[in-house]
Formats: C-alpha cells, sequence, structure tokens
C-alpha cells in the first residue's frame, strides 16, 4: 500500500483511505470538519408515553367523545326522569345484539320508539353521532318500574255514602294501569259523595265519588236510560232537590210521565231499565 505523508502531523504517514475518509471538508491541507451523528430511534422517554397510551387505550380507558355502557345509562336515566309518568325508574336495561360498546362519537337525541308506550318493557331509540360524522341509531330496551301514592279504602263504601277522613287512607302501590284517573291525597276525596261502591283496600277513582253539589228541584236536566248497548236520552226535569248519587224524581218533559233517577252530575239522570 502506498502512503501520503501528511502536512499537519509532524510528518506522521496516514493511509490513503483513513486519511480521504477525514477529509470531510474536501480542501487539501485543512483539518478535518466534525460530522454529527444522529440517531434514527426516537428518545426513551417518548418510547415510554407511546407505550403508554397505547396500553391505557388496550384496557379500554375511555377517551373524550367516547360512549360507554355508564354515559348510555346516564342518558336514558335522564330521558326517563324528564319524560316518563311519575314514579317510573329504570331498573336495567339491554342493547340490541350487535350493537357494541365503547362507541367513538356522542348521544344526540333520546326517545321512545315509534309506537311505543311507557310499559315494565319499554323500547328507546338513542340516536348517536359518530366521530367519523355519520349517524346510527342503538335500539335499548328499558326494564322500568312504576310507583305512585294513591287512596286506598280502608273500609268498604256503599253508593251514597259521604266519604270521611276515616274511611280511606294513602298507600304506595305499583303497577301500570291507567293512573289518571285515580286520587294521590286523601283530602281530594274526604267530603265527596260515593258514586260506585268501592271494595275495602281498591283505589278510589275519580268515576267512584261525584263532587258535593246541591242540584235544585225545577231544574231541567237531561234523562239518560242505558241497557247494554242501548243508550235513549230525553229531556227532564227535577221534582226534587238532590246531590249526585242521590235518587230522586225526575219528569219526562217530552212524555210528561214521572219516573225515578240517579243523579249523575249537574246536567244528567240515569234511569235504569
Amino acid at each position: 500500500m502506498h502512503n501520503i505523508t501528511s502536512p499537519y502531523a509532524n510528518g506522521a504517514t496516514i493511509p490513503r483511505r483513513k486519511m480521504a475518509r477525514d477529509q470531510g471538508s474536501g480542501v487539501r491541507g485543512q483539518a478535518p470538519t466534525p460530522r454529527t451523528h444522529r440517531s434514527s430511534r426516537p428518545c426513551r422517554g417518548t418510547s415510554l408515553a407511546v407505550s403508554i397510551l397505547v396500553l391505557l387505550g388496550a384496557v379500554g380507558v375511555c377517551a373524550a367523545g367516547e360512549i360507554t355502557e355508564s354515559v348510555l345509562r346516564e342518558a336514558l336515566v335522564t330521558y326517563i326522569e324528564d319524560s316518563a309518568p311519575a314514579g317510573v325508574e329504570m331498573e336495567q336495561w339491554d342493547l340490541r345484539r350487535g350493537d357494541l360498546l365503547p362507541l367513538r362519537g356522542e348521544i344526540v337525541d333520546v326517545n321512545l320508539a315509534a309506537g311505543a308506550r311507557w310499559r315494565a318493557r319499554t323500547p328507546i331509540r338513542v340516536k348517536v353521532e359518530t366521530a367519523s360524522g355519520s349517524s346510527r341509531t342503538l335500539w335499548v330496551t328499558a326494564d322500568l318500574h312504576r310507583a305512585r301514592t294513591v287512596v286506598i279504602a280502608r273500609r268498604a263504601l256503599p253508593m251514597g255514602h259521604r266519604i270521611g277522613p276515616d274511611d280511606v287512607t294513602a298507600e304506595v302501590r305499583e303497577g301500570w294501569r291507567n293512573h289518571e284517573d285515580l286520587y294521590a291525597r286523601t283530602g281530594e276525596v274526604v267530603g265527596k259523595k260515593v258514586w260506585r261502591p268501592v271494595s275495602k283496600g281498591a283505589c278510589v277513582k275519580s268515576w267512584h265519588v261525584r263532587d258535593r253539589r246541591d242540584m235544585a228541584k225545577g231544574q231541567y236536566v237531561v234523562i239518560i236510560a242505558e241497557s247494554g248497548a242501548v243508550r235513549v236520552q230525553a229531556p227532564g226535569q227535577l221534582l226534587e232537590s238532590g246531590n249526585p248519587g242521590d235518587r230522586v224524581r225526575v219528569m219526562n218533559r217530552a212524555s210528561g210521565k214521572e219516573l225515578y233517577a240517579t243523579v249523575v252530575d249537574a246536567h244528567t239522570v240515569l234511569v235504569s231499565f
């Protein structure tokens, strides 16, 4: 191998290949330019941070904008509290098979399924806006519990009986029957007259009683006669005063015939035949 004498190394000889490698400036006779080495591998801290994020995602830690079971349950409870009849609470819920959580996106609407009504098992539609900008619907079946305070007869209440404070009490009852015709406070029925008999322990409903209201003698009324599907009515006039539930004499103004009828309200009496 041929050696070349270096002009800057006190006469030391440097192999041609080593000299060419060290002369980074490309200018003969100048000191070599130091080379800077950069590693292509990320720093240890960055690699560790990425590993932690991946691990957290793998174990199901929820990021912002993610619909989880707890998020969906909170939305259902809020909707039921705002929209369901009084006394309705959710016990549990089931997601339709094929709808999986967690889901990236957000809930934009919760409502009853089309044609559904509040029942022990109620279908609910949950509209979701996904992270990709598309819309989809989650179908949920909610198991609901309903309870409310109602007025109960403490003893059998016969027709014509004036309800007193000791005749009724308030209790909490469960069930999904129509609650619109029930009373919630005993004060709502005390002083009213029983129009239809009430059994002991039964709920007192609006059609069991009539408000106390005197009907004066000579007042015009409508006489109604019912038998099964047959219903006949005629103009009438009271021949004596009475209250709803009372049996009074009334005259048929069309025929002039006198008969007995039961007062229904301020404008109606009922004849049975």
